[in-house]
């Protein structure tokens, strides 16, 4: 089970890198088109950076956990 969860925590914190890029390159998108104008292109980011927030909270509520099921075994594994 240890490893199993260990095991886990570089691909969340690798999905978490890329959402991160994801959401820069929308909000950098989403300013230049001006978030205040009725733009496609301002709406598309806004839904888009609304969704990403909300799948980087998912990715660090799952490596949150993680880490607390981590420290779990490993005081269940010492003498």
């Amino acid at each position: 089970m240890l490893a199993f969860v260990e095991a886990q925590a570089p691909r969340d914190c690798a999905r978490l890198g890329i959402l991160q890029a994801e959401h820069m390159r929308l909000s950098s998108r989403a300013k230049a088109a001006g978030m205040d104008d009725e733009s496609a292109l301002a709406s598309e980011a806004a839904a888009g950076i609304a969704a990403l927030e909300v799948e980087i909270g998912l990715v660090l509520g799952a490596l949150s956990a993680r880490n607390g099921e981590l420290a779990r075994l490993r005081d269940a594994l010492r003498p």
